[in-house]
């Protein structure tokens, strides 16, 4: 899974998740115009819940159902205060207050030993509430673990469904189903303990946050009175959460391929709700616009004075055109940051059809492609004539002109003795072509530079580049190249179970020049999306391109292979 992808699905799954929630989608749009300009804001003042109404109606409720006393029964009132617990967030607020809240309950309920020291210490309201908390913590975790729990878990636990009798399942079925009915028609204001609900409904709907750290995660709030909105940001200890994080493919939202990001020694991210708690979106500070030092309207004449100047392209062109700009990822990765460089994107359209397009990065205001579509997609047209004459001069010659032997077997994997053999009648003839046909090469040449929509060199041309052959008497062998090369993997930050393990890596003897010949060794360290075992590490390079003298073993070039690294850079 690639590292744009894995975002992908993680916002996806937001929304899916949160779709059923009421939106203003007028109200969306504000608070999200307005999202990077809420710092600063006095915090709002920290609100406690004390809704009992839910329990008040559904007690009224539930005492119209006529049955023996049973089970059920003893269990009824208890469940109640747990499911407005866990309504109005206290559950998973989880503060001092919250959990001698429970032990109350559970000591009405009969699920405490009342000799139990530690119960009489949580129940003593003469002593301080940290004391308390910290008995009544005791007990709770004894029986319902340390990680965050809901009103299901409870009701499972002490209520198993197996062990109902029939009378009790209905009752309990009309009971839950009285509750959220009626909970359904409430709009309560937000309160500090709603909005920990909220956060640990993300985190354990969307990703793969690891559950055992819910605990761990804590909240704060921030009014805009401009709009009615709070942003709610989640925090959490980020040696906690990377020491808890056993697989680097496990994504949630605290991840910077998400929507989290770094704040001191902590990581976050942020979600929005009204006032009454309801979803309005994320904030994402990893996407193009939040990362921009440019805006559309600063990029926009930056991007025309590349049309004039690469395309020759002025403004009574443009005049005729409709335009649009937006924020994008590019097509550079930037490999510290595990992430695509952020983009201001435009394009130029002609009766609704791509007619000029401009990237600039974002950051840097660095002109990265301007493309003229017409007259690119006429030269994409044209490389495929050139390219099909090509192979079939090669099917002609008698060598392989889709780079596959007559096993089957792709080029990377062929001996050298294969590769220098079919380089020695395919390379004279591609170049000859080449030279007869300078649009061709001039298309490539300009190819690297952004100027057409299509960036990377066919393999065929890519694998022309150089001559192959064998080594010499005084070529050190390949198991030394690959020794040599290895060394550089790892000096460079390689993992050494995923280069040993490795059966990807290419060998290349090139004896373009042949007073200087050089082994060129491609060490691999990528895995298929599946293996759990060598996960992708979105911040290491996928693999190392050592050249090296092939009679020395002198290094003289190393190119880590990044996302987008083309293969005419590793051959």
């Amino acid at each position: 899974m690639t590292d744009r992808n894995t975002k992908k699905r993680i916002q996806n799954s937001m929304d899916h998740a949160l779709s059923g929630l009421p939106t203003d989608s007028f109200l969306t749009q504000r608070v999200l115009k307005r999202a990077t300009q809420t710092k600063g804001e006095e915090k709002m003042k920290k609100k406690l819940s004390g809704s009992v109404i839910f329990a008040i109606v559904l007690t009224i409720v539930v005492a119209t159902v006529a049955i023996a006393a049973t089970n059920w029964d003893a269990l009824r009132k208890y469940f109640e205060t747990v499911r407005v617990m866990d309504t109005t967030g206290e559950l998973a607020r989880w503060s001092d207050e919250d959990k001698v809240k429970l032990l109350i309950a559970m000591e009405q309920a009969g699920l405490v030993d009342e000799e139990d020291a530690r119960a009489k210490t949580a129940l003593n309201e003469s002593l301080p509430m940290p004391q308390r908390g910290s008995a009544a913590n005791k007990i709770i975790t004894e029986r319902y673990g340390e990680s965050y729990f809901d009103s299901y878990t409870v009701e499972q636990m002490e209520f198993p469904e197996d062990a109902r009798s029939q009378d009790e399942q209905t009752a309990y079925e009309q009971w839950s189903e009285a509750y959220w009915s009626m909970e359904s028609r409430e709009k309560q204001p937000l309160t500090e303990s709603r909005m920990y609900k909220a956060t640990m409904n993300n985190l354990t709907e969307i990703g793969d946050f690891p559950h055992e750290l819910l605990r761990d995660v804590k909240v704060s709030s921030q009014w805009n009175e401009q709009d009615q909105t709070y942003t709610i940001t989640a925090s959490i200890d980020k040696a906690t959460y990377l020491a808890a994080k056993t697989n680097p493919q496990q994504i949630s939202l605290f991840d910077s391929q998400s929507i989290g990001y770094e704040n001191e020694d902590a990581l976050q991210f942020q979600f929005l709700l009204d006032k009454y708690g309801t979803y309005l979106g994320t904030f994402d500070p990893n996407s193009a616009q939040s990362r921009a030092k440019l805006t559309l309207k600063e990029a926009q004449p930056i991007a025309e004075k590349a049309l004039q100047v690469r395309l020759n392209v002025g403004p009574e062109v443009l005049k005729n055109l409709t335009m649009e700009g937006s924020f994008g990822e590019g097509s550079e990765y930037i490999l510290e940051e595990g992430r695509f460089n952020a983009i201001c994107f435009f394009i130029w359209r002609e009766d609704g059809n791509p007619r000029y397009t401009v990237e600039i990065d974002a950051i840097s205001s660095r002109v990265l492609k301007a493309i003229d579509w017409e007259e690119s997609e006429a030269m994409e047209k044209k490389a495929r004539q050139w390219l099909t004459e090509i192979e079939a001069l090669l099917n002609d010659a008698g060598v392989s002109s889709d780079l596959t032997n007559a096993q089957g077997v792709y080029i990377w994997k062929w001996t050298l003795e294969e590769r220098a053999a079919w380089s020695k009648v395919a390379r004279p003839i591609v170049l000859e072509y080449l030279e007869e046909h300078p649009e061709f090469t001039r298309y490539l040449e300009d190819m690297l530079t952004g100027s057409h929509i299509n960036n990377t060199w066919p393999n065929l041309i890519s694998l022309t580049q150089y001559a192959y052959g064998t080594p010499d008497e005084a070529s050190i062998s390949q198991e030394k190249a690959f020794s040599i090369a290895r060394g550089v993997a790892l000096e460079r930050g390689a993992i050494q179970s995923y280069v040993d393990e490795n059966h990807n890596h290419s060998f290349y003897y090139d004896v373009t020049n042949p007073a200087r010949p050089l082994w060129k060794v491609h060490i691999s360290v990528l895995f298929g999306d599946g293996d759990e075992s060598h996960p992708l590490h979105p911040t290491k390079p996928r693999g190392f391109f050592v050249v090296m003298d092939a009679h020395t073993g002198e290094v003289l070039k190393v190119t880590e292979r990044n996302v987008g690294t083309g293969i005419q850079d590793l051959v």
